[in-house]
């Protein structure tokens, strides 16, 4: 992964996402699908953690937190958001590393949060599987937050400006290229089945379906009723399981075996 990219981007990731009306509408979904996984939780993991939002969120509600992320610009930055607290705590570690930098630790529940794991291939997730097995609880969880493969906004909106390689994009076997590094997509399906030996799915869950990705937050700043209306369209739906390789993301929660 291309950390440096991720070092020079922690500053303006909050303002170009965290705190974009697309990025809130998103993480609210993400936080209320989170809610039941908590049950009987006292100390989470989280991954690819960020500038520490999610992190704060959850030591707010009493919650012990370990937040990791592999760019030290963005630990930089989270540590500078969430000074005083005593339940929350942040360490530099790639996904590779986390069972060296967390050794003689558990956890009740892993989470990673916004497309974090699509930036490593099959293999390494394989791995990483392995390594959240050896470091969560007897019947810990895992929730994740993943891209899935055929997200309708993604096809609608570049199919629209006649790109349709880009608008089918999620599709490929092989990673994207981006600015920041490269990207792997995986359907739930995937995801059951790269974790399968170590995890059993507990429930799948679209985030994102109506409201859209975060890239079109320009296209709708003059707009925000309509994607508070799109937000409130949406609530019904997004319990479906089955619609949740159609939207920006969706989130797959896992138990330990």
């Amino acid at each position: 992964m291309r950390h440096q990219a991720f070092d020079t981007y922690a500053d303006n990731y909050d303002e170009h996402f965290t705190n974009s009306l697309i990025g809130q509408l998103q993480r609210k979904s993400v936080w209320q699908f989170l809610k039941p996984a908590l049950y009987n939780v006292k100390c989470i993991l989280e991954i690819n953690c960020g500038t520490g939002h999610d992190a704060i969120y959850l030591a707010n509600k009493g919650f012990k937190i370990t937040a990791t992320d592999a760019s030290a610009g963005m630990i930089e930055v989270a540590k500078h958001k969430a000074e005083g607290y005593n339940n929350l705590s942040f360490i530099q570690s790639s996904f590779a590393g986390l069972t060296n930098v967390l050794t003689g630790s558990s956890y009740d529940l892993v989470f990673s949060n916004f497309g974090g794991l699509n930036c490593i291939d099959e293999k390494d997730l394989r791995k990483l599987s392995n390594d959240l097995h050896q470091l969560l609880n007897s019947n810990g969880k895992a929730a994740l937050v993943i891209m899935g493969r055929k997200c309708l906004w993604e096809q609608f909106y570049f199919t629209l400006k006649g790109d349709i390689k880009k608008a089918f994009r999620r599709k490929s076997k092989t990673s994207i290229e981006s600015s920041l590094t490269p990207t792997w997509f995986y359907s739930p399906n995937e995801i059951a089945q790269i974790f399968g030996s170590k995890f059993t799915v507990q429930r799948v869950t679209p985030v994102g379906l109506l409201v859209p990705p975060s890239y079109l937050e320009t296209w709708f700043n003059n707009k925000k009723w309509l994607l508070k209306l799109l937000a409130v369209i949406e609530r019904p739906i997004l319990h479906l399981p089955f619609l949740a390789n159609y939207a920006d993301h969706y989130i797959i929660v896992l138990t330990k075996k």
